[in-house]
């Protein structure tokens, strides 16, 4: 497997307005199709993408809880893009793993991502999830990614990770979303489920973001990638961050496909 996180340098033309509240009135900044905290080699974002207000809801209500929590430990590992880099990530001290808790040094610490695992999402499925986001199906996991390219074995630290409540479907639904903009343009894409979602019009998470709908060989060249797909009556988008590291993807309802 190519362990690199390497992708594309993209400046994407905006639409002169938000690409969330599609206000046109506002001072707009660029907006990340990857959050330019999951950055390594190369950035993908919307010159004039989202406003200040949007950007830093977005940022407070799930990005930066991600970071800080979920995908502390890769940015840290993997030294991806910070704003303010005087200081290293402080990551934590001690470690539970299956066989009790260890003590590690930052370089010591494992080099490992947890990712919640998920059926695919209910538009695809018919299944109603319901609002909210606690979901009370047995389906839902912790798998662990393992960074490193040894055979080292870290235990079982599924019930010991910490995870920001619905961060990363909330964070996948934002990758998705901006990424449907570039490619389908934001009058096709707005006020669909996952703009729905982001704008807090629809609360039903699981509904909109989900696991893998359809089996498929997804290879890449490139830390993170994404994939426009049409299932049924729906247009989603695979969100596979850490490709090249071979974490599990996500999938994205968009909205409703037409000709």
């Amino acid at each position: 497997m190519l362990r690199t996180k390497e992708m594309p340098h993209q400046v994407l033309k905006g639409f002169g307005r938000c690409i969330f509240c599609l206000a046109d009135d506002k001072d707009l900044t660029e907006e990340h199709v990857i959050p330019y905290s999951l950055s390594g080699i190369g950035e993908i974002y919307i010159k004039d993408g989202s406003c200040g207000g949007c950007n830093s809801r977005i940022n407070q209500q799930y990005e930066n809880p991600l970071m800080q929590n979920d995908f502390k430990t890769i940015r840290a590992f993997l030294d991806l893009k910070r704003r303010k880099k005087k200081k290293p990530l402080k990551l934590p001290s001690t470690l539970s793993l299956s066989r009790g808790p260890i003590e590690t040094s930052i370089e010591d610490t494992p080099p490992l991502i947890p990712l919640i695992s998920l059926p695919p999402a209910g538009l695809l499925t018919g299944i109603d999830y319901g609002d909210g986001h606690a979901m009370d199906i047995g389906s839902v996991q912790i798998t662990i990614v393992d960074l490193s390219a040894k055979s080292r074995k870290w235990g079982d630290l599924g019930a010991n990770v910490q995870i920001a409540p619905g961060a990363q479907p909330m964070v996948m639904a934002k990758i998705a979303y901006a990424y449907a903009c570039t490619v389908l343009g934001l009058d096709r894409v707005k006020g669909g489920a996952a703009h729905d979602l982001i704008m807090e019009r629809r609360h039903d998470i699981y509904n909109v973001v989900g696991g893998l709908a359809v089996e498929e060989p997804l290879t890449s060249r490139h830390f993170h990638h994404l994939h426009l797909r049409k299932r049924g009556g729906w247009i989603t988008v695979i969100v596979h961050l850490f490709a090249s590291f071979g974490a599990r993807p996500w999938e994205v309802v968009i909205g409703e496909a037409y000709e």
